[in-house]
């Protein structure tokens, strides 16, 4: 794979553990859509919870630590000129993490590889593209 990298940013916290688990999945099945697409996914769901430890309403300071991590590998993949795939939540609202992701990726690089997944004809384009990650797509819809 010799493709750019893309960050993936998804929501993640939530007071409902079925719901992280739902966002995780959610992040990961678009991180296989990158894959799909011969990109380098860099999905900090998948990475950062193993090097901080799950988050702890009585411990901000591993939210914290997952924050800076994630905003390193964002400022990484912006010098590789890479992109940002964003991922809403079902309203189609960001989290708070997201928003601080989306603002240090449009600082670090001047808004040229922005993309929002979900508003816009290309994700279908990709999803034809590649049928087998259709069914994940809709099930985690």
């Amino acid at each position: 794979m010799s493709g750019l990298p893309v960050y993936i940013a998804a929501p993640y916290s939530d007071p409902d553990p079925a719901i992280v688990a739902r966002n995780v999945e959610r992040a990961a099945w678009l991180g296989r859509l990158a894959v799909a697409e011969g990109r380098v996914p860099i999905v900090p769901h998948l990475l950062v919870p193993a090097l901080t430890g799950p988050e702890d309403p009585a411990r901000p300071e591993v939210r914290e630590l997952a924050l800076r991590l994630g905003l390193g590998l964002v400022d990484t993949v912006a010098r590789a000129a890479g992109d940002l795939w964003v991922l809403s939540r079902d309203d189609w609202s960001l989290s708070a993490g997201v928003e601080l992701e989306l603002a240090h990726f449009r600082n670090a690089w001047h808004r040229r590889n922005e993309r929002r997944l979900g508003r816009f004809d290309g994700l279908r384009v990709l999803l034809d593209r590649h049928p087998q990650l259709r069914d994940d797509f809709i099930r985690l819809a």
